[in-house]
């Protein structure tokens, strides 16, 4: 097992807008890319790749300033009202949960959980591949490949929160 250490960077392939999933790490001249798509209170294994081609002028120091995130958040706010209000028009409420005028059912409501359970599994899934891929064609449409190298485990904590939880 080998053990590197290095300072951890975001990448932007356009400049503006950071990868998500990814963190480039830089140590003793060599660049490694881990793969990120979960995080919290847990540390975990991750993904470490390497690629044929620099990725230093891609990396990001600062934080990118969004002037426009208030609006954004207002318009994501809005907009997902409307949207649910016309899905409740469009979609019958007893799909999720169940007929509405029927004496309660556990068996129903545990398999309509898993069933919630799953679909968010799935598309968090769908997230990951998508991440991966992302960043792959990106690389190989720069002349370049990605070589797995296998999962590291991060020795200390991305941050503290003012809690004093570990944010891995």
């Amino acid at each position: 097992m080998k053990k590197f250490s290095g300072k951890i960077y975001n990448l932007s392939l356009d400049g503006k807008h950071i990868l998500r999933g990814w963190y480039f790490i830089k140590s003793q001249g060599e660049e490694y890319l881990v793969l990120r798509n979960y995080s919290g209170i847990l540390d975990m294994k991750r993904k470490c790749y390497k690629t044929s081609i620099p990725l230093h002028s891609y990396k990001v120091t600062a934080k990118p300033q969004n002037r426009r995130a208030p609006l954004l958040l207002f318009a994501t706010l809005v907009g997902g009202n409307i949207g649910a209000k016309l899905l409740e028009k469009v979609i019958p409420f007893n799909i999720a949960f169940g007929e509405a005028n029927r004496t309660f059912s556990v068996t129903q409501g545990f398999g309509n959980i898993i069933f919630d359970l799953i679909m968010v599994l799935v598309c968090l899934k769908v997230i990951s591949i998508y991440r991966e891929r992302k960043l792959h064609s990106f690389v190989t449409k720069h002349g370049g490949e990605m070589t797995y190298l296998g999962k590291i485990k991060s020795t200390r904590p991305l941050q503290f929160m003012t809690t004093g939880r570990e944010f891995w």
